[in-house]
């Protein structure tokens, strides 16, 4: 299975729009989801889908910081 990004806001630095990963593995017979924090700052709807096909990652455009960045 591959690995999803969705963009959230960051903890670090208020206001600032940022990307998380997730991705779904098997350990032991169970699915486990592993989600990572990236404090990359995102500028736009389309950085966002540069950075995802750049990593290989499934942008998923929806949410709060989805809706906060410009399409460009």
């Amino acid at each position: 299975m591959g690995t999803s990004m969705h963009v959230v806001w960051s903890k670090k630095q208020p206001g600032q729009v940022v990307y998380e990963t997730h991705k779904i593995v098997t350990a032991e017979g169970e699915a486990v989801v592993r989600s990572r924090r990236h404090e990359v700052p995102i500028r736009s709807r389309a950085h966002a889908a540069e950075v995802a096909a750049e990593k290989g990652y499934e942008l998923f455009g929806q949410g709060e910081a989805w809706d906060s960045l410009p399409e460009k």
